[in-house]
This record gives structure tokens, sequence and C-alpha cells, in this order.
């Protein structure tokens, strides 16, 4: 049998083995766990939008009834979307080469979706009277916020608990 190179039995080890551990050691879980859960909860206090992103042309324009201070964009969809996609969801529209008051989108509201003949959706999205410069044909982007979630939401989802 090989000679042990340590020496359990010395004094000067039994003195490091009696000696409790720093306190940054003894309580360093804890501190962890601690930073762990602060990280947690401020990473939920801030939502994620779940978005779905979509290229249009504008159909239509209709004034929206008895009030002059909104439009009703009817847009014309590229692709499909999403069964998550319902009426009053929020959207973003953006036109190609057209600013709204200095801005790069507008913001509108889904009032209904329809499908073509061809299954092909229709949106029509109320606006506010920024859309007053847009005409039939113009295209762009629509960007639609279907969920609002958090960090922790995503997590336990992810991890089926």
């Amino acid at each position: 049998m090989p000679d042990n190179k340590y020496e359990i039995r010395n004094n000067e080890v039994q003195e490091i083995m009696c000696k409790p551990p720093h306190s940054f050691i003894a309580y360093g879980n804890r501190v962890m766990l601690f930073i762990l859960l602060v990280a947690f909860y401020l990473l939920n206090r801030f939502p994620l939008y779940m978005r779905e992103t979509t290229h249009f042309q504008i159909a239509g324009i209709e004034t929206a009834g008895h009030e002059n201070d909104s439009v009703v964009l009817v847009l014309a969809l590229n692709n499909s979307i999403s069964k998550e996609v319902k009426p009053d969801q929020a959207a973003k529209i953006a036109v190609n080469n057209l600013k709204f008051n200095d801005k790069e989108h507008m913001n509108g509201k889904i009032c209904r979706i329809d499908h073509t003949q061809y299954n092909a959706p229709v949106l029509y999205v109320k606006c506010d009277r920024t859309a007053i410069n847009t005409k039939k044909g113009m295209i762009g982007n629509l960007e639609i916020i279907i969920k609002e979630r958090t960090f922790l939401s995503m997590l336990v989802d992810r991890f089926q608990l």
C-alpha cells in the first residue's frame, strides 16, 4: 500500500479542519440564491410581447361612422395569419415611404377579420386621422401584438411546470 502523502493526524491539518470556513463560503449559497431570486423578480416585471409581422397592401379606406377622428384601413395580407390574431388587438402599421407625424408607424386596433373567396385574410384596422395620407394600393408592414407574457410564464411553459 502506497504511503499517503497527506498526514491527516498532523496538528496543523487538524487545526484547519476544525476551524469554521470563512463567512463568504458559509453563506455563499444563500447569497447566490438571493441574487437569482432578485434577478427572476426583476425579469418578471418587464413584459415580453409576442408579435406577428406580415406584409400588406391597402385594399380600401373607410371612414369610421360618426367618428371624424378615425379611419378604417382595409388591409389585404400577402400570407396567412395565426389563429391567435383576434379583433381588438393592437397593431402597428408602417406604410413604405410614408411618415405619420414624424413617426415611422401609426398605431391602430383590429376591428374585424375577413377572408376572401381564395381564403386570403383581410384585416380591418381602425386608425386615427394620421392615416388620411394613405391611399389605396400602398404597401407596408403590419405588426400585431398577439400576447403579453412575462419571463416566468415563458419558463413555466418551456419546462411544463
